[in-house]
């Protein structure tokens, strides 16, 4: 039985990449364990896997990054990830919500 204490749990909608993952990063060398949830699994993933090395390289006892998959624009797919996050690794204690992208962001760059 593990007697280790329980991290702190943070969830990163939108963390695959960019300001968000280096975030998901930073939280996870702090010692949190990191759900990152991008409507693409494949990018949560790659994501995940670029923030762990980012963070262990930085800190030997970061916290574990794990991929989900979820469309912040439906409420159902949010609910359900929260409740799959705090079922794998606890109670969420911080929420980064950086998904999204309008048109209007772009100021004409192509996005």
């Amino acid at each position: 039985m593990d007697s280790s204490p329980a991290r702190p749990v943070a969830l990163v909608a939108g963390g695959s990449r960019g300001l968000d993952l280096l975030v998901a990063a930073e939280l996870a060398g702090r010692g949190y364990d990191v759900a990152i949830c991008s409507r693409h699994l494949d990018q949560a993933r790659q994501g995940a896997e670029v923030a762990q090395q980012r963070a262990a390289a930085g800190e030997p006892a970061a916290g574990r990054i794990v991929a989900t998959r979820c469309d912040v624009s439906d409420r159902q797919a949010v609910r359900d990830v929260v409740r799959q996050v705090e079922a794998e690794l606890g109670p969420v204690e911080v929420l980064l919500h950086v998904a999204g992208i309008t048109q209007a962001a772009c100021h004409g760059y192509r996005c």
